[in-house]
Formats: C-alpha cells, structure tokens, sequence
C-alpha cells in the first residue's frame, strides 16, 4: 500500500514538475533539463528538512518533491522566484550535486561541469523572464 502511494506521489509530482517550470522553456529530456531537475529535488529536500527539522539524509525525497511542486503551484510569482533562486543555489554549490554514471559510464568532470554550466544558465534566463 505504502509502495503504490509514494508511485501515486511520484506521478503527481512528476505532472506538477512539467506543469509548473516547462513554462520556463526547459526541456526535461536534454541534459541541462534533467541537472535542474535534479537540483529541484535536492532543493525540496533541503526545504523540507528544514521545514520539519530534520536531517536532509532522511528525507523521502518524492515526498518533499511533491511538497516543494504543490508550494510552487500555490506561490505568488515572488515565493516562485525565491524557490527557483533556491534551485540556482544548489547548482551554483560544489557540494550539492556530484557527479556520477552518465549513459552507464562515470561521468567526466568536464562534461559534469559542462551540464551544470548549461543548466545554471538556463535557469538563470528563467528567472530573468520570470515576471515578479
């Protein structure tokens, strides 16, 4: 029953993540999409942890996904701008995110770099068109 709620929880959040930042004009197929999708998750779970005063590493991370995309949908343009800021954060962070296995193979560092580079970018011009 657990297992097919946190399912249910995943779709959900999922359908809000495409709903709520694909406006923003990113792909979640290209590699960049898929950094700043990552360093959403990590965000939620950082904003979670905080919010019930917790350790991060302890965090359901679909849980606190679904969480941060239901407070997205129910921000002003203001809060949005200050979570999606929250996002750069982590992408801008050397700890955050590390790299790992990128089409079954270790990931290079320049290629890592490369991705979080076009991803920071990317959501920098987002919030740069987000109207506040």
């Amino acid at each position: 029953m657990q297992n097919n709620q946190n399912h249910a929880e995943n779709r959900e959040s999922q359908k809000a993540n495409a709903i709520n930042l694909s406006e923003f004009g990113v792909s979640w197929d290209s590699d960049e999409g898929r950094m700043v999708r990552t360093a959403q998750i990590v965000s939620a779970i950082q904003q979670y942890a905080k919010e019930h005063n917790t350790d991060p590493l302890k965090v359901n991370w679909q849980r606190a996904n679904v969480s941060w995309n239901q407070n997205f949908a129910n921000a002003s343009r203001t809060e949005q701008k200050e979570m999606l800021e929250n996002v750069l954060g982590v992408l801008e962070s050397e700890t955050a995110i590390q790299r790992g296995l990128y089409m079954g193979e270790t990931e290079s560092p320049e290629h890592f770099t490369k991705r979080k580079t076009q991803a920071a970018e990317s959501l920098s011009a987002m919030l740069q068109n987000l109207k506040v």
